[in-house]
């Protein structure tokens, strides 16, 4: 990405544009479950037979909202820190040291946790499509927004920690 400066990132980025994209993310693997049960209401495929797919899937569903919850709850800490000690936001906290997307990587986690409960094939198919559309559309957008407002030392975190989503 190109350098930009402070004047140039006030006029582009807004505040609540990162929250709209998030939200956008969060739509896609929702239709991608409610699409999935739709198409197999009219199919009547099961995948699996057995039941230790559904106890894997309640495992899932249970790490995946967890994960995301980590990852709200230090970005929250992260940024009193940064306020209370008057020093720059960092990145680098809770799962963000090990991904850049982890709320992304827990709302698909739990998306494929739901195709294993319910048994649906589509379902998994339409989140591993949502999956793909977050990765590409919705999380480029948000890095670029994250850029505008952080300048170096988002790029800085982001050439350190991989995303893994």
């Amino acid at each position: 990405m190109n350098k930009i400066n402070k004047k140039e990132s006030e006029k582009v980025y807004r505040s609540g544009m990162i929250h709209s994209v998030i939200s956008n993310s969060y739509i896609t693997f929702l239709s991608a479950i409610i699409l999935g049960i739709i198409l197999d209401s009219f199919v009547n495929f099961k995948l699996f037979g057995n039941h230790i797919f559904q106890y894997l899937g309640f495992i899932m569903v249970i790490i995946g909202p967890a994960l995301v919850y980590w990852a709200q709850w230090s970005s929250r800490v992260s940024k009193e820190k940064a306020l209370k000690n008057g020093v720059t936001l960092g990145f680098e906290y809770g799962p963000y040291k090990f991904t850049r997307n982890p709320s992304y990587l827990g709302v698909f986690v739990m998306v494929m946790g739901l195709g294993f409960i319910f048994n649906s094939i589509s379902s998994l198919f339409f989140g591993i499509i949502a999956y793909f559309v977050v990765k590409f559309v919705f999380i480029k957008q948000e890095e670029h927004l994250l850029f505008l407002k952080f300048g170096q030392s988002y790029l800085d975190y982001k050439n350190k920690v991989r995303n893994r989503l």
